[in-house]
């Protein structure tokens, strides 16, 4: 019986240690979901991203392919290229920027470009031939802001001109009349 209780209170002590050990590492896994559950419930530490649309428009579909210049944080950017009627779309996260441009293509003017602002989250500054956009420290609410570039066909009116070899046949009659005309005042004078 010595022997029993003996084995019975070395037993108890393994069950403690194993049970410590075991609690310990579900105490660690309870802390670290509830961290996960705070993080993500949180309003301050998980914020809704601001959703951008980019839109182009113009008055001739015609497969002319519009270039944007995109620069993101102020780094050095990159260029996208796509027909009037599409769009691309842009996620911006807490306290990042965008910058976009339109690079001026021949033979067709920017008439506008303008933002539905539709996010309060998002900062929009206009800047030459586009906007930067810059999500703010709080983030967006979810709502996509659309913003549409508008280019015009340059109309191409025919301007009457002379070649290099009508204007001397021009020069050339004008002088021929010119002197026709003085002989014939100084006959009549």
């Amino acid at each position: 019986m010595g022997m029993t209780k003996e084995r019975n209170k070395q037993m108890t002590s393994t069950i403690n240690i194993r049970f410590g050990v075991f609690g310990n590492l579900i105490l660690i896994a309870a802390a670290f979901l509830l961290i996960i559950f705070i993080a993500f419930t949180t309003p301050s530490l998980a914020q809704t991203p601001c959703f951008l649309g980019i839109a182009k428009s113009a008055n001739i579909l015609d497969g002319t392919e519009f270039v944007f210049e995109l620069s993101v944080n102020g780094g050095p950017g990159g260029e996208v290229d796509f027909e009037a009627g599409n769009a691309i779309g842009w996620t911006l996260f807490e306290s990042e920027t965008l910058e976009v441009r339109e690079i001026p293509t021949e033979g067709w003017t920017l008439v506008s470009f303008e933002c539905d602002i539709a996010d309060p989250g998002l900062i929009v500054t206009e800047v030459e031939n586009g906007f930067n956009f810059a999500c703010g420290p709080n983030g967006g609410n979810g709502e996509p802001t659309v913003c549409t570039w508008t280019n015009f066909r340059s109309p191409v009116n025919a301007i009457p001109t002379l070649s290099e070899w009508g204007m001397i046949a021009m020069a050339g009659s004008l002088g021929i009349f010119g002197f026709l005309y003085a002989m014939r005042r100084k006959r009549i004078a």
